[in-house]
């Protein structure tokens, strides 16, 4: 049901299985980006071999105490890394890739939007440790979008991602516990969202 043809782009269907269609784009979100992840991890690995030395990702260092990126978080303050990695991006972002994209390319399909948003989402993200799952789950939230035509769902589904891919990541792994609880998560997740991707 899931990727079944979309329809021509009119009014999103605001479909009134807003909040199951919501958590099961959360579950295949996590799925798409903890694979798309790991691609990217083993990409970045023969990136590094190519080239002979080691290439950072710019978003954990920021993150983690480096020199910040224009527009994140100062390491060390879990508040703020929640409002800058996980707040600020789920709404900007939403509401510029989802919702703006929309009203710029109804007139074209659909299929023309979900690819257009899910490109322009990915690209703005700058960097290739992020452009592969955030393609994907570009492709995931505009579809939820022209679903639900609920832009606040999105910046849920966006809000948890991020939560989960950064502030939660940081500090699960920051002990053996921890790392147990997020591994185990990250096991579920692509579990899950394998099985309702092939529905």
């Amino acid at each position: 049901q899931f990727c079944s043809p979309l329809p021509r782009c009119a009014p999103p269907l605001r479909d009134e299985g807003g909040l199951a269609l919501t958590l099961r784009t959360l579950v295949m979100g996590f799925c798409v980006m903890y694979l798309a992840n790991f691609l990217t991890l083993m990409l970045m690995q023969l990136v590094t071999w190519l080239k002979g030395g080691s290439v950072t990702n710019p978003l954990q260092t920021a993150a983690t105490g480096g020199t910040p990126l224009p527009g994140t978080a100062i390491a060390g303050n879990p508040l703020l890394n929640v409002l800058m990695l996980c707040v600020v991006p789920a709404v900007c972002e939403e509401l510029v890739f989802r919702a703006g994209m929309y009203r710029l390319t109804a007139g074209l399909g659909a299929r023309v939007y979900v690819v257009v948003s899910a490109a322009c989402f990915a690209l703005f993200h700058g960097n290739l440790y992020q452009i592969f799952y955030a393609f994907a789950l570009g492709v995931l939230l505009a579809y939820l979008y022209l679903r639900t035509g609920k832009i606040a769902l999105c910046m849920a589904v966006h809000f948890c991602i991020n939560l989960m891919g950064t502030v939660a990541a940081m500090y699960l792994a920051s002990s053996v516990a921890g790392a147990t609880l997020l591994g185990l998560f990250v096991l579920v997740c692509i579990a899950a969202g394998l099985v309702l991707l092939a529905l």
